[in-house]
């Protein structure tokens, strides 16, 4: 019933809310989106829409996507099949400039440790090899470090 409830007054704000099954796997197609494109986008300086029509960066962020399902399948979360294609479909002719590209911007540091840093952390944890999310956390770090910002 409270549920119900806020759908409905969400609903009347037009905010058109999606009542899900399992939050955990919701959560989890958010959270691979982010840790497959976000990272990629700004080491290459790409927008969402270049990675998909290079072979080699689509094959990379589809690797991110495998190991970031691989931790949550060590963790007991049954994920939604079809992750790696509804995050390359999504990228299709998007231009804009990702988040993590822009706290780069302004001198701040990005969400990498919250995202390809807790795959590979959670999946060391688990003995799993996740070395392009680890790589890419690295880079990611080298970048806060460098010139890019713009405090610096």
């Amino acid at each position: 019933p409270r549920l119900r409830a806020l759908v409905e007054r969400l609903e009347a704000a037009a905010l058109n809310p999606e009542v899900v099954p399992d939050i955990t796997a919701q959560l989890w197609d958010k959270f691979l989106f982010n840790c497959a494109v976000n990272p990629l986008c700004t080491v290459t300086g790409l927008t969402p829409s270049g990675l998909v029509v290079d072979p080699a960066l689509d094959a990379l962020r589809s690797q991110v996507i495998a190991e970031g399902e691989a931790v949550a399948a060590a963790q007991g979360i049954a994920l939604r099949p079809g992750a790696d294609r509804r995050i390359a479909e999504w990228c299709v002719g998007k231009t804009h400039e990702v988040s993590m590209v822009q706290h780069l911007r302004r001198g701040q540091n990005t969400e990498i440790d919250a995202l390809n840093g807790l795959i590979a952390t959670q999946g060391a944890a688990k003995g799993l090899a996740t070395p392009v999310n680890g790589f890419l956390t690295t880079l990611v770090h080298g970048l806060e470090r460098s010139w890019i910002r713009a405090d610096r």
